[in-house]
């Protein structure tokens, strides 16, 4: 469990600059929200959304993929095997 809940400011942006701009900082609030998932005892759905990052991330931002990538690999060695599907009706 961490310690205090992190703090966030305004992402500081001028008018003219593009969005894309903004991306490492939603990077550090999404790795950031993932941690906190894992320290709550949600490590499988912050694998899932790591994943989901990865695949986000993976053309066109490689740091960024690097880094989910990394979540994700240390995470899913304690995340718990997911239940398997149920069965259909017989």
């Amino acid at each position: 469990m961490s310690a205090a809940a992190p703090t966030f400011g305004p992402v500081p942006r001028s008018a003219g600059e593009p969005a894309a701009a903004t991306a490492p900082a939603l990077a550090d609030l999404l790795a950031c929200s993932l941690e906190e998932l894992v320290a709550a005892g949600r490590v499988h759905a912050a694998c899932v959304l790591a994943g989901r990052a990865c695949a986000a991330t993976r053309h066109g931002d490689v740091r960024t993929w690097k880094r989910f990538n990394a979540l994700l690999h240390r995470w899913s060695a304690r995340a718990p095997e997911p239940a398997p599907p149920p069965r259909p009706a017989a």
